[in-house]
């Protein structure tokens, strides 16, 4: 350059002010020199120089590419032509970060006008770049996110990020999203790594970093991880991306954190967090409008469906209407529209039906002249209007004049100001059903009434009740008539005729007996529809003599005793409907006959059954008699020969007593003559219980073995003395409860037939044993019976047996295995039936060795703990003065002393009419009577009834050797005899100190 040229570049002061970076050239391209401003932007940009080391030198020697020497090559071009020129750089610092700069050049001129050189500024607009590749990169990014569908999507994203760091000279070594799912707050890592590998993991060891980072809402920087790891996180993040980490950057936005990190410590500058805020900006921007779009898209697919499911209510609602009208159409009811005036305005097909008018003839008719009374018009439309709705039955008029009965519900229908649009009504016909009601009211009432007949006489009566069913069922008759056919005599036949107005009835022969005979046997009603026109039967004239001129319609209907007949002056009177109802009265009619038929029948049969009944019964206890008394009498010889020993030893005993024997010896002999007494007076008492003549004890608790005890003893008395006779009892009570002599009497009639199978046995054996037993129910015998305690008594024999054919048939009446007039065969059955009244059963069954054995089985009842007797044998005795009336000499003197011993003050009768006597002299100080039952004269139970006529409190004793019913019916205590003296005066203290029977 030549000293002019130089003189005159630095002649412009303003060179050295410039702000920017500035550059002299001359035309070969050697720089003239450079301003402060430039050397401070090279050294900002770590390339220090000093301005000596430049000036001199080609400005493309400072070219750092292959790209700024071209563009620097055609700025000087440019500039030597005389034109100014322009274009970008971009060079990257020391710390690899990327810098933009505007390169300007324009021409130089000397005086002269000669092109002296250049000019070369540069401005730095990295930030005008940074912002123009911040705009391009939301854009993406917004664009990205809007696509957001699957994680492809997620990862161009990550992509488009990665490429804008680059871009804007932000130095990472992978960057990514933390989404968090803000109704699970579950975190998910989406990340871009350096070497181009996307990665996604659910962060769940960092997810409460990640949380709290974003919930802050602030950036969270860390420098150097290694240094310090404040959220203990740089092992996750070192599991995540595979590499070291020490700076990371936490971004939030919206939907997470915008997260970029880098192996290098101190990574990220203030600048570089601006970057990453505008990043993380149209992040949320993008996921914003993402979500946005996202509602908006189920907004639309919602009205979407609505619209879909409007389409298919409209669809569904014309074909529902379109079966609506169908249904109401066919509707088997009259459905009609009215206006407020009663026009109509619609009706179905079925309206037309149930009164006859057309739609046209309808028009024409007023809504109020279909009732057949006006009123109930009114009233019907008065509800309707007033309440709003209305149910009615109502008649109204058919076409053809006949009146319907209709049944229903109108209803107003109004607007939404309550302006009537019209009225609804919804009916039925419902005469049929009325006329049936009526018909069942009316056969029902003659039923009642045919069912309380119980004589010819009652028909009278139902006659009545017959006329007023035909009232009920509106059948209108000017006469009637039932004509009743004799059963005596079948040709002859009485009528019960009635006229319109006429209140009874004329009873009379009739005069066409024979024309009604036929009606009668044709089982078919008889209707003459106009007697002027047809009188096929010839009765226009009898039929004038009963019921007056005029008769046109007659109708006879049979029923069981011949016919039931109607009249009407109208022709033609009786309907379809008529004729059923009078058919079905004669079926009610002919029940009632029917009925009379069967009482007398049935009084008939029950006479004859009460008669069979009574003989039966008779025949039965005759039986059952014979059965008892045949047991009694196969213990005769046994009783007689233990009566004559026990006669010996009390006759015995008497006589050495007769020769004063020492005080010691009298005693022995006198206890041995009482013991023998009651010995025979046990038997006597047994005999007595078997025969039955003793009254039947009442049902109490009784223990088995004091009763087993009795039986066996006396069995082993009167039995052969070769049979062996064992009894096993419980130490312990077996109480049932029963009866003792109906249980005695089960145990005699068992041992009887031991007995009798031992007659050709050796050694015969019979065992006694009584035991309680817990039976279940798949052990009980009796299908009856229920599970528990039971008293099981069983006799056992040794004897030849009882094959199995007699086995199943031994509790059947009259069934026996002895020889002709040695058994009755009732002996078991009448024990099985005293078992089946006891609760228990009766059965038998075959054990070895051909034993047979039956078991009584009675439910057990609980034990009772008796009371021990109190050692007291001191008699109780009194002063009262007691009246004895006995025919017996000798036992008015035994009883006499006994009872004087005892304190009491005695007085004696020697039969019935004086010890009524006796009673009357001293009524006031007789305090007791004992009265024998069998005495000659008065028998005890006349005495009893004329004491009783005295003083109906009269304490009385009866005393019998055999004890007999009407004793116990009278409801007054009863002695056995033979008595002793303890018995005897328990039994006066018993009475007197109680409360006296009547």
């Amino acid at each position: 350059m030549s000293a002019s040229q130089t003189s005159a570049f630095r002649s412009l002061d303003v060179f050295g002010a410039l702000p920017t970076p500035a550059t002299l050239v001359d035309t070969e391209g050697l720089i003239v020199d450079v301003n402060d401003a430039h050397l401070q932007y090279a050294a900002r940009h770590g390339f220090p120089f000093r301005r000596e080391d430049r000036i001199g030198c080609s400005v493309l020697d400072f070219a750092r590419s292959d790209r700024a020497l071209a563009q620097m090559e055609d700025l000087l071009r440019t500039i030597g032509g005389g034109h100014a020129s322009q274009h970008r750089e971009s060079i990257t610092d020391t710390t690899g970060r990327q810098h933009h700069a505007q390169i300007d050049g324009c021409p130089l001129f000397d005086r002269a006008g000669t092109i002296a050189g250049g000019l070369i500024v540069r401005e730095d607009v990295t930030d005008i770049v940074n912002r123009d590749l911040l705009r391009s990169l939301r854009a993406d990014l917004h664009e990205q996110v809007w696509q957001l569908r699957a994680q492809p999507d997620m990862n161009r994203l990550l992509a488009v990020i990665g490429c804008g760091l680059e871009a804007l000279g932000i130095r990472f070594d992978a960057c990514g999203m933390n989404l968090v799912d803000t109704d699970t707050m579950q975190v998910w890592c989406h990340s871009l790594t350096g070497d181009g590998r996307y990665v996604r993991s659910d962060a769940d060891a960092g997810r409460h970093n990640i949380i709290g980072f974003w919930q802050a809402g602030t950036i969270a920087c860390r420098q150097d991880l290694q240094h310090v790891d404040e959220f203990d996180e740089a092992a996750e993040i070192r599991r995540l991306l595979d590499c070291d980490v020490r700076s990371v950057v936490d971004v939030p936005f919206s939907r997470g954190t915008l997260a970029v990190s880098s192996q290098r410590p101190q990574a990220f500058l203030a600048s570089d967090l601006e970057v990453l805020t505008e990043i993380a900006l149209a992040l949320d921007n993008g996921f914003r409008r993402l979500a946005d779009l996202e509602a908006l898209d189920r907004r639309n697919r919602k009205l979407e469906a609505t619209l879909r499911e409007r389409d298919e209510v409209q669809e569904a609602l014309r074909a529902s209407e379109a079966r609506y009208r169908d249904v109401v159409e066919g509707l088997p009811i009259a459905i009609v529209h009215y206006d407020a005036e009663g026009r109509l305005l619609y009706r179905n097909p079925h309206h037309e039906a149930i009164l006859g008018y057309t739609d046209d003839e309808l028009q024409q008719v007023r809504l109020a002249d279909l009732f057949v009374d006006a009123s109930d018009h009114d009233a019907w439309l008065h509800t309707v209007l007033e309440e709003g709705r209305h149910s009615f039955e109502i008649r109204l008029r058919h076409r053809d004049g006949r009146v319907v009965w209709h049944r229903g519900q109108a209803s107003a229908v109004r607007d939404g100001e309550g302006r009537l649009l019209y009225i609804r009504n919804h009916s039925e016909d419902i005469t049929e059903h009325r006329l049936l009601i009526a018909r069942e009211r009316a056969l029902h009432e003659l039923r009642e009434e045919v069912w309380r007949m119980r004589h010819a006489e009652d028909l009278d009566r139902t006659i009545v009740t017959f006329r007023r069913c035909l009232e009920m069922l509106g059948i209108s008759i000017d006469g009637c008539a039932i004509h009743v056919i004799e059963s005596e005599d079948p040709t002859q036949v009485t009528s019960l005729r009635n006229r319109r107005g006429d209140t009874e009835w004329i009873r009379a022969s009739s005069s066409s007996g024979l024309q009604i005979i036929d009606m009668w046997k044709s089982g078919e009603p008889v209707y003459r529809p106009d007697l002027l026109a047809n009188d096929g039967f010839d009765e226009n004239d009898a039929i004038a003599e009963h019921y007056g001129a005029g008769i046109r319609t007659v109708l006879d209907v049979p029923y069981l005793r011949g016919t039931i007949g109607v009249n009407s002056t109208v022709p033609n009177a009786f309907s379809a409907d008529d004729q059923r109802s009078l058919c079905q009265l004669a079926e009610a009619l002919s029940e009632g006959f029917q009925r009379l038929a069967d009482i007398e029948q049935l009084d008939a049969r029950d006479d004859a059954l009460q008669r069979e009944t009574a003989e039966r019964r008779q025949l039965q206890a005759q039986l059952q008699q014979a059965q008892k008394m045949e047991a009694v009498g196969q213990l005769t010889a046994g009783v007689a020969h233990n009566f004559n020993n026990l006669l010996q030893v009390i006759l015995g005993n008497l006589e050495l007593c007769q020769t004063r024997p020492d005080p010691g010896e009298l005693e022995e002999l006198l206890d041995q003559a009482v013991d023998a007494g009651d010995r025979a007076a046990e038997i006597i008492r047994h005999l007595l219980v078997f025969s039955r003549q003793s009254p039947s004890q009442a049902t109490a608790a009784i223990d088995v073995r004091r009763h087993v005890e009795a039986t066996v003893e006396i069995c082993g008395r009167i039995f052969d003395r070769r049979i062996d006779i064992t009894c096993h009892l419980p130490t312990t009570a077996a109480r049932v409860m029963g009866n003792a002599a109906d249980v005695e009497q089960i145990l005699l009639n068992l041992l009887l037939n031991a007995r009798d199978a031992l007659q050709d046995t050796q050694h015969p054996r019979i065992v006694v044993d009584v035991r309680r037993e817990r039976l279940e129910t798949d052990r009980l015998a009796h299908p009856e019976a229920d599970a528990g305690d039971y008293i099981c008594l069983s006799v056992t024999d040794n004897g030849p047996g009882i094959s199995a054919e007699d086995q199943a048939r031994l509790f059947e009446p009259f069934f026996t295995t002895k020889d002709v007039g040695q058994g009755t065969g009732l002996g078991l059955f009448t024990a099985y039936g005293i078992a089946r009244q006891h609760g228990g059963w009766l059965e038998s069954s075959m054990g070895s060795g051909q034993q047979t054995a039956f078991r009584l089985l009675l439910p057990a009842v609980q034990e009772e703990v008796e009371a021990p007797p109190t050692g007291d044998t001191q008699l109780p005795g009194g002063r009262e003065r007691i009246l004895i009336v006995d025919d017996e000499e000798m036992i008015r003197a035994v009883i006499g002393r006994i009872l004087e011993r005892l304190g009491y003050t005695v007085v004696l009768a020697q039969d019935g009419p004086s010890g009524v006597a006796r009673y009357q002299e001293g009524l006031d100080q007789i305090d007791l009577v004992l009265l024998d039952l069998s005495m000659p004269q008065m028998s005890g139970i006349e005495v009893l009834e004329q004491i009783r006529q005295l003083n109906p409190d009269v304490r009385v004793i009866i005393l019998t050797g055999y004890a007999a019913q009407e004793a116990a019916r009278a409801g007054v205590p009863v002695v056995q005899k033979p008595v002793n003296a303890s018995r005897l005066a328990q039994a006066l203290r018993e009475t007197l100190d109680g409360e006296p029977a009547r």
